[in-house]
C-alpha cells in the first residue's frame, strides 16, 4: 500500500514538472510547444530546429551570415539574449565556422584542406552551399569555388553571397516573388486582408481567350493556389508552363511544334528529343547520348535518327539523368601536370549509388560507378592509372602518391581526392587517422611521434624511417631523436646548410688531416684529405699515409713513387733513381736528361723537354747584367747591345724573327712590353710553356704578363717576384706561407729542420714529420704523425724495432700485424769485413796465376820453335800470324 502511494506521488510530481516545463517553453495559439519547431528541454528552454530561433522558436532565420543582430546565424539558437551556436560555429552571432573533418560537412561536402592541412570551410556538392553545405543553393552556374545549384521555385530569384575577405566560402538563398514564401519559395498566399485575389491577370486559356483566375485556400495543405489554370500551365499561381508552351498573341504552341503534350510530357516527332522537343534526336555521330549512353538507330529504317540507350544508372532522353537508386554527384575532370599534381580542366556530374561515394566524390574522383553482377551490387571501376583499394573499394593512384596498393597510407589512413578549386589544382593524398601524420617522403601516414617541430611535413626529418614503435631509424650518416643531426664520421654539406644534408667525413673532423694535408669538400665523396707532399691517400680509409718509397715526393701507394724528390727520377717500377749530378730534376740517368739544371748552370736547349746543362749567365760579351735568378741560376736581365733584349734569359737581337715576335717594345738592352704569348720578367720575355719561364709562371695572362705565379714566386704588380730564401709559397718577400723541404715556417720565415728531417713542425729532433733518407720514423710504428727519426744503422731495439748495422736506406713496414724494419740498401745486407777481405785475396791469386801462365806460354813456345836459330821477324800482314793480344780503341786488352 505504501509503495502504491509513493508511485502515485511520483507520477503526480513528474506530471506537474512536465507541465511547468511546457508552460516555460510556451506555446503557439494552436497550443504547440516551441511553436512546433523545437523540443522543450529539462531546463524549460526551447531547443529549436535548424532554421528557427528565438526563446520559443518563433523566429524563422536564414542559414547564412546576413541576419539581424538579435538573431543567430546558420541556425544558432537565440536564448537568454545570446546565441547558442551549432557545432563548429562560434562568434557573437555564430558568424564564424571552422571544420576539422568531413563529418562536419552536410550533404556529402568535404572539409577543404590545402596541402593536407585542415581548412576553415566545406567544399559542397551540387545543389548545396554555405560554410557547412547545409543550405540548398540556387545559382545555376559553377563559380570558382565549385558550387553548382538549382533555380528557386515559382519565379523566385537566387541571391548569391560571393566569398569575401572575411568569409572564404559561397552561399545563396531565394528571394521570392510576392505571395511566395519558404526556403525555395515553395509556399504561396494569393489573398490578404486588403486584397482577396492576388492571382495573375492577362493569362489565356487553351483557345487563346483571356482567362480570369480565382484565389482558392487549401485547408488541407494550409496553402493558397490560383485556379483554374489552363491545361498548358500549372503551379500555385499558374506560373509553370507545361511542355514548353508559348503564347504568341492568340497562337499557342507546345513542345516547340515538334511533338504533342501527353500527361504534361512531350512526345516528340522523329528526329527531335528533349523535355520540350527542343533538340535534335541522336544519330550515330552527333554524340547526343553523351558518355553514359549509346544511340540506337534502326538499320532497316528510313530515318538516320534514333534513341539513346542508357548505361546502367542513367536515364532521360540523352542519358543525362540518374536512374534510381543512383543520385547525381559532382565530378572533376583533371589532367596530370607530370609533377604529382593535377590541373582541374572542367567539371561535370555523374550518377552513382551510395556504395561508390567516398568523401563526397564518386570512386574518389578516379573511376565510374558500375553494377557488379557477381556481388549483385554497385561498385567502382577505376580509370587508367588507378587501382581499387581492397579496404575501402575506392580508386587510388598507382603512382605511389599514397604508397603501394597493399600498404595504402601505411595502414593508418585513407587515400582521398584533395581539391584546391580556388587554384584549379587537385591531387590524391593520404588523410591520416588521429595521432598520425602524412610523411611527405614516403607518402604514407606514420606516428606523429616521429615528427619534430622543425620538420612538420617529413617524418624523422626526411632522413630516416618511422618504425612501428614510433621511433626513428636513421639512415646512414644521420643521428638524433629525429635524425636531424650528423652521425659520427659525417659532416653537413657546406653548400646547402639549411637542407641538413650529411656527407661522409673521411677527415674525421680534423681539417689538417693529422698534419698531413688539408681537408677539402667534394660534392660526391664528402670531406676528403688532400695530402701534402710525402703522403698519399689510402684508397680504403681516404686518410693520408706517409710514403715509404725512398726519395719520394708523391706516391701512389706506400712503395710506388710517382714523383721523386729533387735529384731523383721515378722509374717504371716506381723506384726513385739518382739523376746525373748536373740535374736538379730529370727523366733519366744521363747528363742530357735534365729537366732543371743544378744551381749555377742552365739548360743548353730550352725548346725541348730535356737538355744538357751549361754555364750560367756571366757579365760581359752579350750580357751587360745577370740580374734574373731562377732556380738558383743566373740569367741575363740586360743586354750589352741596346737593340737586343733577353729572351728566355739569353740575349737575342731584335732582327731575329722569334725575338721580334716576343718583344713589342725594346729599349736600352731590355724589353718593356712582351706580346700575348710571353710574360715580362726581369727585363726579358719568357714563355710559360718551357724552362726557365715555366719555373716562374704557371699560367700566362695572354697580355704580356703572368696571371698565376709558380711556387717560390708571388704576384708583385705585373711581374712575378721571388719569395724569400727556402720559401715555396708566399704573399710577399717577408711573409712566407709554406717552406721548401728541410725547413719549417716560423713567424713568416723559413727555419731549418733537424738534419734527420725532410719535413718538420719545429727545430728539435723530435719534431720530424718525414724522415730524411738514411733514417726511419719510430713514431710511425706507434701510430703517431711526428716524432724522432732514427738512423737506419741504429741497432738499439725500441718497442720491438731496431735498425741494421751498415744499413743506409730503410723504411717501416706497416702492412703486417705489427710494424717491421726493412733495410732497402743491398750493401747493408752484404758480407762481413773478413769475408770481403778473403774474397779480395782469392781474386788476386787467380789473376796472378793467369798472368804467370800467359808469360810462361809465350816464352816456352818461342824457345822451342827457334831451336837456337835466328828468329824470323813476323808482321801482322803475314797470313799465318795470329795474335793473342789485341787491343780495343781505348788501348785496353781484350
Amino acid at each position: 500500500m505504501l509503495r502504491s502511494v509513493y508511485l502515485l506521488f511520483g507520477i503526480l510530481v513528474f506530471t506537474a514538472a512536465t507541465d511547468r516545463q511546457v508552460a516555460a517553453c510556451g506555446g503557439s495559439a494552436e497550443g504547440l510547444v516551441c511553436n512546433g519547431h523545437g523540443s522543450c528541454g529539462s531546463d524549460g528552454v526551447c531547443n529549436c530546429e535548424l532554421g528557427f530561433s528565438g526563446d520559443f522558436c518563433e523566429l524563422t532565420v536564414r542559414l547564412d551570415a546576413s541576419v539581424p543582430t538579435d538573431q543567430c546565424n546558420y541556425g544558432g539558437n537565440y536564448n537568454n539574449s545570446k546565441c547558442n551556436c551549432r557545432n563548429n560555429y562560434s562568434g557573437q552571432n555564430c558568424e564564424k565556422f571552422t571544420c576539422t573533418s568531413n563529418t562536419d560537412c552536410y550533404n556529402g561536402g568535404h572539409c577543404y584542406r590545402e596541402d593536407g592541412r585542415t581548412g576553415s570551410y566545406c567544399v559542397c556538392p551540387k545543389g548545396y552551399s554555405g560554410a557547412d553545405c547545409y543550405v540548398e543553393s540556387c545559382s545555376p552556374t559553377w563559380d570558382e569555388y565549385g558550387h553548382t545549384t538549382t533555380y528557386c521555385n515559382n519565379g523566385g530569384t537566387c541571391q548569391v553571397s560571393e566569398p569575401s575577405t572575411t568569409r572564404n566560402y559561397y552561399t545563396s538563398w531565394c528571394e521570392c516573388r510576392t505571395g511566395f514564401n519558404g526556403t525555395k519559395c515553395e509556399t504561396y498566399a494569393c489573398s490578404t486582408t486588403d486584397n482577396p485575389n492576388l492571382c495573375p491577370v492577362g493569362l489565356k486559356d487553351d483557345s487563346g481567350d483571356s482567362l480570369e483566375l480565382t484565389c482558392v485556400h487549401d485547408d488541407t495543405a494550409d496553402d493558397d493556389y490560383c485556379g483554374p489554370c489552363p491545361s498548358h500551365r500549372g503551379g500555385l499561381d499558374c506560373g509553370i508552363v507545361y511542355c514548353g508552351a508559348k503564347e504568341n498573341g492568340n497562337e499557342l504552341t507546345v513542345c516547340n511544334d515538334q511533338g504533342r503534350c501527353v500527361m504534361n510530357t512531350c512526345l516528340c516527332k522523329p528526329g527531335y528529343a528533349g523535355d520540350t522537343c527542343e533538340d535534335e534526336a541522336c544519330t550515330s555521330r552527333n554524340g547526343k547520348c553523351g558518355k553514359h549512353g549509346t544511340c540506337i538507330v534502326d538499320p532497316n529504317g528510313d530515318s538516320m535518327f534514333g534513341y539513346c540507350e542508357c548505361n546502367s544508372g542513367y536515364t532521360g532522353s540523352f542519358c543525362d539523368k540518374c536512374d534510381a537508386p543512383l543520385k547525381e554527384h559532382y565530378h572533376y575532370i583533371v589532367v596530370s601536370d607530370g609533377k604529382g599534381s593535377y590541373n582541374v580542366w572542367d567539371n561535370t556530374t555523374v550518377c552513382a549509388e551510395t556504395a561508390c561515394v567516398f568523401d563526397g566524390t564518386v570512386c574518389n574522383n578516379a573511376g565510374s560507378c558500375v553494377f557488379n553482377e557477381t556481388i549483385n551490387n554497385w561498385g567502382c571501376q577505376c580509370d587508367q592509372g588507378f587501382e581499387k583499394d581492397p579496404n575501402t573499394g575506392m580508386c587510388v593512384p598507382n603512382d605511389g602518391s599514397c604508397s603501394t596498393i597493399d600498404n595504402i597510407c601505411g595502414g593508418q589512413g585513407v587515400c582521398e581526392f584533395n581539391l584546391d578549386i580556388k587554384n584549379k589544382k587537385a591531387k590524391w593524398q593520404c588523410l591520416c587517422r588521429p595521432r598520425s601524420m602524412l610523411d611527405e617522403r614516403t607518402k604514407i601516414c606514420v606516428s606523429s611521434m616521429c615528427f619534430s617541430s622543425e620538420s612538420a611535413t617529413s617524418a624523422c626529418s626526411g632522413r630516416g624511417d618511422c618504425t612501428s614503435q614510433a621511433t626513428c631509424a636513421c639512415f646512414d650518416g644521420y643521428a638524433g631523436t629525429y635524425c636531424s643531426s650528423c652521425a659520427d664520421g659525417y659532416r653537413a654539406n657546406p653548400n646547402f646548410p639549411s637542407l641538413g644534408l650529411c656527407l661522409r667525413d673521411y677527415c674525421l673532423g680534423d681539417d689538417t688531416c693529422g698534419g698531413r694535408g688539408t681537408c677539402i669538400f667534394h660534392p660526391r665523396e664528402g670531406y676528403v684529405c688532400e695530402c701534402d707532399d710525402d703522403f698519399f691517400q689510402d684508397p680504403d680509409t681516404k686518410r693520408c699515409v706517409q710514403c715509404q718509397a725512398p726519395h719520394c715526393l708523391h706516391c701512389g701507394t706506400a712503395d710506388y713513387c710517382m714523383e721523386c724528390m729533387p735529384g731523383y727520377y721515378a722509374g717504371v717500377d716506381g723506384v726513385c733513381k739518382k739523376c746525373d749530378p748536373a740535374c736538379v730534376s730529370c727523366t733519366g740517368p744521363g747528363s742530357k736528361d735534365c729537366l732543371v739544371c743544378a744551381p749555377g748552370t742552365v739548360r743548353t736547349d730550352t725548346s725541348g723537354t730535356t737538355s744538357g746543362c751549361g754555364p750560367e749567365c756571366s757579365e760581359g760579351g752579350d750580357c751587360n747584367f745577370c740580374g734574373a735568378v731562377i732556380g738558383g741560376s743566373k740569367y741575363c736581365s740586360r743586354c750589352s747591345d741596346s737593340s737586343s733584349y733577353p729572351l728566355d734569359g739569353v740575349c737575342t737581337s731584335s732582327t731575329n724573327s722569334r725575338a721580334t715576335n716576343a718583344c713589342e717594345t725594346i729599349g736600352d738592352g731590355v724589353c718593356t712590353s712582351c706580346n700575348k704569348k710571353y710574360f715580362l720578367h726581369q727585363g726579358g720575355c719568357y714563355s710559360a710553356g718551357h724552362v726557365p719561364g715555366s719555373e716562374v709562371c704557371a699560367v700566362a695572362a695572354g697580355n704580356g704578363s703572368c696571371s698565376q705565379c709558380n711556387s717560390g714566386f708571388y704576384q708583385g704588380g705585373r711581374e712575378c717576384t721571388p719569395c724569400g730564401n727556402n720559401c715555396a709559397q708566399c704573399t710577399s718577400s717577408t711573409n712566407c706561407q709554406n717552406c721548401t723541404h728541410g725547413f719549417f715556417l716560423q713567424g713568416g720565415s723559413c727555419v731549418g729542420c733537424h738534419e734527420s728531417c725532410v719535413r718538420c713542425s719545429g727545430p728539435g729532433a723530435d719534431k720530424c714529420i718525414v724522415c730524411k733518407t738514411g733514417y726511419f720514423g719510430q713514431f710511425l710504428a706507434n701510430g703517431g704523425t711526428s716524432g724522432s727519426c732514427r738512423s737506419c744503422s741504429d741497432t738499439k731495439s725500441i718497442d720491438g724495432l731496431a735498425g741494421q748495422k751498415g744499413c743506409s736506406m730503410c723504411r717501416i713496414d706497416l702492412t703486417g700485424e705489427s710494424p717491421a724494419f726493412l733495410c732497402l740498401d743491398p750493401v747493408g745486407k752484404g758480407l762481413s769485413g773478413g769475408a770481403i777481405a778473403a774474397i779480395v785475396i782469392v781474386v788476386l791469386v787467380v789473376v796472378g796465376g793467369i798472368a804467370g801462365f800467359c808469360i810462361y806460354w809465350f816464352l816456352f813456345r818461342n824457345k822451342t820453335k827457334t831451336g837456337g836459330k835466328k828468329l824470323r821477324s813476323r808482321t801482322a800482314d803475314d797470313t799465318d800470324y795470329v795474335s793473342l793480344m789485341n787491343t780495343d780503341d781505348s788501348g785496353a786488352f781484350i
